[in-house]
């Protein structure tokens, strides 16, 4: 019979708690299967942050990549595409068959509640309660519980001791809307996606990012950096970007050039897209990365936020070569007789590549 461990919460943000109490679960259980489930709507409270479902996924995905291993740890949207209300007795009974052995994870919060919820019985009856708890959370009411629980429900309770981590996601919130770079409890690929899409009212205060940036590179390549984030505004207004874009374009601007001066076999862009995956990991993604690998007049972008890069980069108050005069008179000519759009971008930056390659 196959062991499957269900692991339920709204992980919003997901945290080093959560996966520690993951892997511990999976670990001491021997499971074959667990399934981390993000709630749609939990039953007992409520979600005061507007962040997408999609968002959520993603974040889980980026915290569990690099901490699992090779365990058999997989996300579940079982309840998300379900909608409404999320009852466990609900996600058991779709989950529940002959050779499966259904082991549910709950804190002592939870646990102490159980009773409560809905078809409680249910819930005892298709799944191992698994209480997971600190050492020396093993209180009177909880071993009261347990023993209630045995004798009305027939239940079945494995206890799963796990190390002390003072982490709750709404800390970590209230840490980001304060505008805390580095935020303890949080993998850096979370913070950089919650940093890079605005969630979670993480304010929009690129000063500690350009400061790092400024120690790296040379006093002339850091104006340059600034004008490309300055054009980059424009642009963002111009092509009608969403907040969300105009920060992540922001934000690739910045770290266009943070290779440009580092010695290495790789292209700048491509060393910029490394350095920023690993040094900047508090604020970029994979796109943002992508963006800074793709910046040059060698590449060919993809996205209209990979144009804008390269476009603000070719165009930026501090470029005097004649082709970067050229492409710039270009663009403004075509955005004032209001002829600029994603193709005449995209035709401006292959004849602007065509000069480069012809010089």
């Amino acid at each position: 019979m196959r062991k499957v461990g269900i692991f339920g919460g709204s992980f919003s943000p997901p945290h080093i708690g959560h996966t520690r109490a993951a892997i511990e679960f999976y670990d001491a259980l021997e499971l074959d299967e667990l399934l981390i489930i993000p709630a749609a709507k939990p039953p007992h409270k409520v979600l005061d942050h507007a962040v997408s479902d999609e968002d959520r996924l993603r974040m889980l995905e980026l915290a569990l990549t690099n901490s699992v291993g090779s365990r058999n740890i997989v996300i579940s949207s079982l309840e998300l595409e379900r909608s409404g209300v999320s009852y466990t007795a609900d996600t058991l009974a779709a989950l529940d068959s002959d050779d499966v052995q259904l082991y549910f994870l709950c804190g002592t919060d939870m646990f102490v509640t159980l009773d409560k919820w809905r078809r409680a019985d249910e819930i005892f009856r298709r799944a191992v309660m698994v209480l997971a708890r600190r050492e020396d959370d093993l209180t009177a009411e909880i071993a009261e519980k347990i023993r209630e629980y045995e004798q009305q429900y027939a239940a079945r309770i494995v206890t799963l001791p796990l190390p002390a981590l003072e982490i709750s996601s709404s800390e970590i919130r209230a840490a980001l809307a304060n505008g805390v770079v580095q935020v303890t409890g949080l993998e850096p690929s979370v913070e950089g996606y919650i940093r890079a899409n605005g969630l979670y009212d993480v304010p929009l205060d690129l000063a500690p990012l350009r400061e790092q940036v400024r120690t790296r590179m040379s006093a002339y390549r850091f104006e340059h950096t600034l004008c490309v984030e300055e054009e980059c505004v424009k642009l963002a207004e111009i092509f009608a970007l969403s907040e969300r874009e105009a920060r992540q374009l922001r934000i690739a601007a910045i770290l266009h050039d943070v290779a440009k001066e580092v010695k290495s076999p790789r292209h700048h862009a491509d060393e910029g897209a490394i350095v920023a995956a690993r040094d900047f990991a508090h604020w970029v993604t994979g796109e943002i990365c992508e963006m800074i690998a793709l910046h040059s007049t060698r590449s060919i972008s993809t996205t209209l936020l990979q144009s804008l890069l390269q476009l603000a980069d070719a165009i930026g108050s501090d470029r005097t070569h004649k082709i970067n005069i050229a492409t710039r008179e270009q663009f403004w000519h075509a955005v004032q007789q209001g002829e600029m759009n994603q193709e005449k971008l995209n035709k401006l930056l292959i004849e602007n590549k065509r000069k480069w390659k012809n010089e």
